[in-house]
């Protein structure tokens, strides 16, 4: 392929570029926004700094909830070591105990048919691992008795000082439609109220901070460090130019032509174009340098196994459970028995008491008497045999 551009000819139309009047501005589900100053892992909560209809802010900008969930799409592992706990938790699902009337049967398929447990067993499990927050909106009939509920996004919340109220909004990023919805408190029966329910965490008398907040920091350089070698591998193929002009353009629209001259053919489709710059003398033809590409890449390289331990400490973790090889250090099936053992015993269980709590008091708030229990389940399966007294067996037989 070959470009042939000819500078100081003829004008031609120039073309009108098309402007995006939403650039800068993307949305999955909730606003993705524009971060990386500052520390990340420790939002401003402060009761005398509330919005205008008297919710307490989460975050400066309020939008720490925001910002958790853009964490579980900015770092691969962050998303990965979430969805293995929601799968290590609730992955054999639940079994509740049988009905012994054949109204309690039917009461109870109306139950998870209408509100769609199943489905959302999951998506609670994934909020308390998120966000350390479930909330559900509890409809009741003309009589007060509740009917439904429907699952909402804990980042949607926020709650006065006092969480009589909560305030329910779609895009806290503008803060528009705020909802005020008043607490479900098993007495009073409002038409619509909010079951909420979060795990209390120290010195946070507002909102709960989930404890792998800390790791939020080289969650975002996880993100970086894939644009940064996108970018670098791009650049050292198709480098950054310097364009040297000796004379100055005689209109915009002039201006705008050289430069799409020069940018029209960019990417992996056109490697290998040749480009033929031609003028009517020597001293408009302009002069093109490359502009010699970064190292820094080298730096995210060094910090990538840091940044790896890091995320998965603050996840109580063992980053050999999630396939991470640390290097110098030798691994076995059965060293990775044992650290699923103790993942399972210091986070998977004390979060299964927690949600058998919440499904529990869902079904009791719809009257349904019998008890949920959520299944035993293990990602990695297999027995766990103790080494010192296989070791100490192998010494009495070579006596």
């Amino acid at each position: 392929m070959a470009g042939w551009f000819n500078f100081g000819s003829k004008k031609e139309t120039p073309i009108t570029p098309v402007v995006d009047d939403k650039a800068g501005y993307f949305a999955f589900s909730t606003p993705f926004v524009k971060i990386g100053k500052g520390d990340l892992t420790k939002p401003y909560v402060d009761v005398n700094f509330t919005g205008l209809k008297g919710f307490v802010r989460f975050g400066a900008d309020n939008l720490f909830p925001q910002i958790v969930n853009q964490m579980y799409y900015t770092s691969p592992l962050n998303g990965a070591i979430i969805e293995f706990k929601k799968n290590a938790i609730i992955g054999g699902s639940y079994t509740i105990e049988e009905a012994v009337s054949a109204k309690e049967k039917v009461d109870l398929y109306a139950f998870i048919k209408r509100n769609k447990f199943n489905k959302e067993v999951k998506n609670f499990t994934r909020d308390l691992i998120m966000h350390n927050r479930i909330a559900a909106y509890i409809y009741c009939d003309d009589k007060g008795n509740p009917y439904k509920m429907k699952r909402v996004s804990p980042e949607k919340v926020r709650v006065d000082a006092n969480k009589e109220n909560a305030y329910i909004s779609e895009d806290w990023l503008r803060q528009t439609g705020i909802d005020v919805i008043p607490m479900y408190d098993g007495v009073t029966k409002h038409k619509k109220s909010l079951y909420y329910y979060e795990i209390e965490t120290p010195g946070q008398d507002f909102y709960p901070i989930p404890m792998y907040s800390n790791s939020f920091n080289w969650m975002y350089l996880d993100g970086e460090s894939s644009i940064l070698h996108k970018s670098n591998i791009q650049e050292s193929i198709y480098p950054s130019l310097v364009v040297k002009r000796p004379k100055n353009f005689k209109s915009p629209e002039e201006a705008m032509k050289f430069q799409e001259a020069l940018t029209r053919k960019k990417g992996g489709d056109n490697a290998g174009f040749v480009w033929v710059l031609t003028a009517d003398t020597k001293d408009m033809l302009p002069e093109v340098d490359t502009i010699q590409t970064s190292g820094n890449d080298k730096l995210f390289l060094q910090t990538d196994e840091r940044m790896d331990a890091s995320i998965c400490r603050a996840h109580q973790i063992d980053p050999f459970i999630m396939g991470i090889r640390v290097s110098g250090k030798l691994g076995s099936g059965q060293e990775l028995g044992h650290a699923y053992l103790t993942f399972e015993k210091n986070y998977v269980m004390p979060m299964r008491e927690e949600l058998e709590y919440i499904f529990n008091e869902l079904l009791f708030i719809f009257g349904i008497n019998q008890t949920l229990t959520i299944n035993n389940y293990q990602i990695v399966d297999g027995e766990i045999k103790d080494e010192t007294i296989e070791n100490e067996n192998d010494d009495e037989n070579l006596i």
